[in-house]
């Protein structure tokens, strides 16, 4: 790896010029500070030595009435000292007994900062003390007057300064905020504006894009990675503009993370910093993971996948080559892998990899090749439950393989959406795009029979999506010919052109549990937080495309069933399994039978209408296997015989031997009784 000087030396005096920006006002306050502090040892030091060195100029001048104690002409002397010279207060003494004192009108001998108090003493010690002439003159001195008023005048000047610094700091700090507001709602909406219909796009890719030549759909695939990128890096930088910083985190934490998409922004990271080089391409595979989670933390694990692929880099000398960063999973653990098809790594140093100071494919620099990322990487990795691995074979490339044991998916996360017959599902949304996603989500999960059993509403203003709830909601509305069995509400957080947003919506109505938040900001702490407080959950709009649909809408059954008002008596036979294909087939089959079959996926719905069904006539037929914790398939036959039901039948692979304790009930295996081919082996 070369290291490119000009670059480094740039960047350097980049940063060096953005932490000055930063810290300016810091600075000029701690100057002004230092200038006052600086101002005030001044003056004290200059009253201190001018002080001194005229008291010492008096004592070399009058040495000899001093030492001869000559008080009379020591008098003369000192009564005939200049007030200009700063001298405000003289004090004389002889062997303790004041022979002059002196001082100026409205002043004192005190010691304070414009005055300073010094002495001048005379003691002989080659005579006795009785004969000693013991002479102490104490003279107060203060500044002159010029030099107080420059001192007081500099002093106001400087809290001057610091207030008009903390003010113009202030202004600043208020324009820096409100063009972070700016720029934050900028990225906001341009990303918004770009990943809604990218979501709609990468749906629709999906189904048509295999259909097109292989150079055509390399272009197609890498163009919409490219818009993803810039969305997924305006958001980011969202994110950096809110909090203030750049990801910090408390690196002992450990929370669950949505892995999918902890990989999708650092893959996205590193799309943009080796943009240049248009011959390296970067992928992530994590479109058949939704909601694998794992206990990391998430600057760490940032951090390690993006050294991995700065390592996977490496590997190619010419920056030319494919690197893979794939997510899959097991039963318990999320897999994590980075392989690339470089130079690879030899036997001999991949067995001491892991170890501190042992390194490959880094540059002779001093600067790199330390061997402390991948040693760090795999203590990382340990510490969290999982095993960190590298396989690698010269001339055919690297893989790193990271396994973390998989947590439970957080409160906030959709694991699935149901749905059921005689439901509405409301979409809000601004972007078309979006609307569009989720009818193909529709269209391809339920058969056409089936989704004229749910209603599917578009909307896109608050108003609209108001109005439609205060009409239909079920808990609201008196009329019952209106209202559905249920209504799932997803709906978007922002919505452009609008100052409420959906989640200010759910709030509203008090729709909590019935709507789920489909949003790009899921991993903010505030939307989250809110979500908490009032049981909302959330869907990466990213992930739209990718959240399972389950079906449980029972076709055959009639709507008029589940409202009561249709005639049971020509009911001719119920299956109860948990099987959709299974279902699907019988349904075939007694359809072109001429037989009036009705099939459900629970005994539990087979429970609704039981009390209608013909207690003679019907055949009910029952899988034994109806799904874990459900009641087994013979349990269920007993409630029904000792209800009166007479034709039972378990529709059961099992051995038939099983159930001969039941004499009422047959077993007659999966095959549908009115097939054409029932006679084959199953």
């Amino acid at each position: 790896m070369k290291i490119n000087i000009v670059n480094l030396t740039q960047s350097f005096k980049s940063q060096i010029t953005s932490f000055n920006k930063q810290h300016f006002h810091i600075y000029s306050l701690l100057i002004v500070f230092v200038l006052l502090l600086f101002t005030v040892v001044f003056f004290r030091f200059y009253l201190k030595t001018s002080s001194e060195q005229y008291v010492n100029d008096f004592y070399r001048q009058n040495i000899q009435d001093i030492s001869n104690g000559n008080t009379f002409s020591l008098i003369t002397r000192l009564n005939n000292l200049q007030q200009s010279l700063g001298v405000t207060c003289i004090e004389a003494y002889k062997n303790d007994l004041v022979f002059f004192k002196k001082k100026q009108t409205n002043s004192d001998c005190n010691n304070s900062f414009f005055k300073n108090r010094i002495e001048v003493n005379y003691f002989k010690k080659d005579v006795s003390i009785e004969d000693q002439n013991r002479i102490k003159i104490i003279f107060t001195l203060k500044l002159p007057d010029l030099l107080q008023y420059a001192f007081l005048v500099f002093i106001l000047f400087q809290i001057l300064t610091i207030w008009v610094l903390y003010k113009l700091t202030q202004l600043l700090e208020k324009e820096k905020r409100k063009q972070g507001e700016l720029l934050s709602n900028l990225a906001s909406q341009v990303s918004h504006d770009i990943r809604s219909p990218l979501t709609a796009l990468s749906s629709s890719a999906r189904s048509w894009i295999h259909l097109l030549p292989e150079d055509e759909r390399i272009t197609v695939r890498s163009q919409i990675q490219r818009i993803q990128d810039i969305a997924n890096d305006l958001l980011r930088k969202r994110k950096e503009i809110q909090s203030g910083k750049s990801g910090s985190d408390d690196l002992n934490k450990l929370t669950p993370q949505l892995l999918s998409s902890c990989i999708e922004e650092i893959v996205t990271e590193k799309r943009m910093t080796f943009r240049q080089y248009l011959d390296l391409h970067l992928e992530a595979q994590v479109d058949q993971t939704y909601g694998i989670f794992a206990n990391i933390n998430l600057v760490e694990f940032k951090r390690l996948l993006s050294n991995l692929i700065n390592n996977a880099t490496e590997a190619y000398d010419d920056k030319k080559g494919e690197i893979k960063v794939q997510l899959i999973e097991d039963d318990l653990n999320a897999i994590v892998s980075v392989s690339d098809l470089g130079k690879g790594i030899p036997a001999d140093v991949l067995k001491k990899l892991g170890t501190i100071g042992v390194t490959h494919g880094k540059s002779s620099s001093s600067s790199s090749g330390t061997g402390l990322g991948v040693a760090h990487a795999k203590k990382t990795v340990e510490d969290w439950g999982g095993t960190f691995t590298i396989e690698s074979e010269v001339s055919k490339g690297t893989k790193v393989t990271i396994i973390i044991p998989k947590t439970k998916a957080p409160q906030w996360f959709v694991p699935k959406i149901d749905l059921e017959s005689k439901m509405a599902v409301v979409i809000l949304d601004d972007d078309q795009g979006i609307h569009q996603t989720w009818d193909k989500r529709f269209a391809t999960t339920l058969t056409e029979e089936k989704r004229k059993r749910i209603d599917v509403i578009h909307l896109s203003t608050p108003d609209d999506f108001s109005s439609w709830v205060v009409n239909n909601n079920t808990s609201a509305n008196n009329n019952s010919d209106c209202c559905y069995n249920k209504i799932l509400y997803l709906c978007d957080y922002e919505l452009l052109g609008h100052k409420i947003s959906g989640l200010d919506l759910i709030e509203k109505h008090e729709l909590k549990s019935a709507a789920y938040l489909v949003t790009s900001h899921y991993e903010e702490d505030k939307i989250r937080s809110r979500c908490k407080e009032l049981g909302v959950k959330l869907i990466p709009k990213m992930l739209a495309g990718l959240v399972p649909i389950i079906d449980n809408i029972n076709a055959n059954a009639n709507t008029n069933v589940e409202n009561g008002s249709l005639e049971i008596e020509g009911i001719q036979a119920v299956l109860v399994d948990d099987d959709e294909y299974m279902r699907k087939d019988w349904e075939k089959h007694a359809k072109k039978a001429g037989i009036k079959l009705l099939t459900f996926e629970t005994s539990k719905q087979l429970d609704s209408i039981i009390e209608k069904l013909s207690k003679d006539d019907c055949e009910i037929y029952i899988d034994r296997e109806l799904g874990e914790d459900k009641a087994k398939g013979e349990d269920v036959a007993t409630n029904l015989h000792n209800l009166g039901f007479k034709k039972l039948y378990l529709a059961t692979g099992h051995d038939a031997s099983m159930f001969k304790h039941l004499s009422w009930i047959e077993c007659v295996g999966k095959i549908c009784p009115w097939s054409e081919n029932k006679d084959d082996d199953w």
